[in-house]
């Protein structure tokens, strides 16, 4: 196995082996940086511009699902002088890490465990965005601030499978385990919406600007829906999916 990075003409740009026993790939919302988890709760970074390995760590726990996060740091230390530049400088990244049993860990910008709590329950994917971190599980959707400060938490009805933030994390898209999709006000836990899909829906997506949603069926079809002034959602078009 590799990462393989493809430029627009679809030949290969960089080539770069992943960690033994790799299990995860993840990219940040800029497409700047990108994680592999590996066994052993490994997680190593990389420049998605040249392929440049940026160092790992290990978590206390699995690596099964990661999120990443850029980050402005007034007390980054500057390139030294004279040192010679790759190219311009990819800003830090914070790394969540989410074990299925529950297990979460923040690395902070220079890979080192900020935080770490057990949920207690079995977990998904997480996100994140702007201030925090959600985590949807069997509980529902857990949301973290960035310092570990719990922030929520946001019960559907049933086990959250996604959750994914806008770019402000202002709104939380969630899905549950009984093809449900929630809109929600992450500051107050308020359903601004929620639809019911049909039983064969695969994946959901949210727009990182939030404002529209993708709907994937496991025929393969996808469904678009658009979020309008925010709050409410109507189809725009689909590939052969529901209607």
């Amino acid at each position: 196995r590799e990462a393989v990075r493809f430029g627009s003409t679809g030949k290969a740009v960089w080539r770069v082996p992943p960690p033994p026993f790799p299990v995860r790939l993840s990219v940040r919302r800029d497409g700047e940086v990108f994680a592999i988890a590996a066994g052993q709760g490994l997680v190593r970074l990389f420049d998605a511009a040249t392929g440049r390995d940026m160092g790992g760590q290990r978590v206390r726990h699995a690596a099964d699902h990661l999120a990443l996060l850029a980050v402005e740091l007034a007390d980054a230390a500057p390139p030294k002088r004279g040192a010679k530049s790759a190219g311009p400088p990819v800003r830090p990244t914070l790394t969540a890490v989410v074990a299925e049993r529950g297990d979460v860990t923040l690395l902070d910008h220079l890979g080192q465990p900020h935080w770490t709590v057990s949920l207690g329950a079995t977990s998904g994917a997480p996100d994140a965005a702007h201030d925090r971190v959600v985590v949807p599980s069997f509980d529902g959707v857990h949301s973290f601030l960035l310092d570990g400060t719990p922030a929520g938490l946001y019960d559907v009805g049933a086990p959250a499978v996604r959750a994914q933030l806008d770019d402000t994390a202002a709104r939380i898209l969630v899905l549950d385990a009984k093809s449900r999709l929630f809109l929600l006000a992450a500051q107050t836990g308020e359903t601004l919406w929620h639809l019911a899909l049909p039983d064969d829906v695969s994946d959901v997506s949210f727009a990182p600007d939030g404002g529209a949603i993708a709907i994937a069926l496991r025929s393969g079809a996808v469904e678009w829906l658009q979020v309008i002034d925010g709050n409410a959602a109507t189809g725009v078009g689909s590939s052969g999916g529901f209607s």
